[in-house]
């Protein structure tokens, strides 16, 4: 699925401040991954970022190759390989449209917040491989996002709100039908605390809100953090994630 306004991420994306603290999760993305994962597992992560999110699984799988079209974050994620001393990741440039590596060449696929595109993950994997991608949901962050309104097109400006949740379930299912099954979609929320600082990086460094500018949105932003915030100048917003596990057909 590809996503509409999706940067290709700067090094602000790296921050922890725009990630916010987490409450429980429902699942937790690295025990699903690690469900699929043996010691000669192959893994490819797409839009992999600074790699922070594989840099606990290196000494469970074989090989990981973090793929990420962003220069800045290319180089973020070989600092941290190289400060973790791990030597079974490699960080290449690529795109999740046009993944450059032949037919079957991962026994396991992940994607977490980023575009991928069914037929090219389906290729790369053998008969019985698995994908596994967490991706925002329709309902996520919405009192912080409705407050940004429509753009002149009349098409809200926060990602994933043109559709519900049931209507993104279905078209989910029906991009991965065609090449996997025992596809599974769980619908999960909790809560995030956000700095208004944290909340604004989230803003400028992704596709929270299309076409975020800072001079424009100022008056809006202003308004909507000022009136969400706590005594304590925190921020709480409810996170509404997808989690996706898909085989492929055999």
């Amino acid at each position: 699925m590809l996503f509409n306004n999706t940067p290709l991420y700067a090094a602000g994306f790296a921050s922890d401040l725009l990630r916010g603290i987490d409450e429980f999760r429902p699942w937790n993305l690295n025990n699903v991954v690690l469900s699929k994962t043996t010691a000669t597992t192959t893994l490819l992560d797409i839009g992999s970022g600074d790699a922070r999110k594989m840099i606990p699984l290196a000494n469970k799988a074989y090989q990981i190759t973090a793929m990420e079209p962003s220069p800045a974050m290319r180089s973020l994620a070989n600092e941290r390989i190289i400060a973790s001393k791990i030597e079974n990741i490699q960080v290449i440039d690529g795109r999740c449209e046009s993944i450059p590596f032949l037919d079957n060449s991962f026994d396991l696929v992940t994607c977490s917040l980023a575009p991928w595109v069914g037929k090219e993950v389906q290729r790369i994997l053998p008969p019985g491989g698995w994908f596994i991608n967490e991706t925002i949901g329709c309902e996520d962050k919405l009192n912080f996002k409705s407050a940004f309104g429509k753009n002149l097109a009349g098409n809200w400006r926060g990602q994933q709100m043109s559709l519900d949740n049931n209507a993104c379930i279905r078209k989910l299912t029906a991009e991965l039908e065609p090449f996997f099954d025992e596809i599974n979609i769980i619908n999960g929320f909790w809560t995030t605390t956000y700095t208004q600082q944290g909340l604004l990086d989230l803003c400028l460094y992704t596709s929270t809100i299309a076409d975020f500018n800072l001079e424009k949105d100022r008056a809006a932003f202003e308004s909507i953090t000022n009136k969400l915030m706590a005594e304590d100048g925190t921020i709480e917003l409810t996170q509404n994630r997808l989690l996706i596990t898909a085989r492929k057909l055999c």
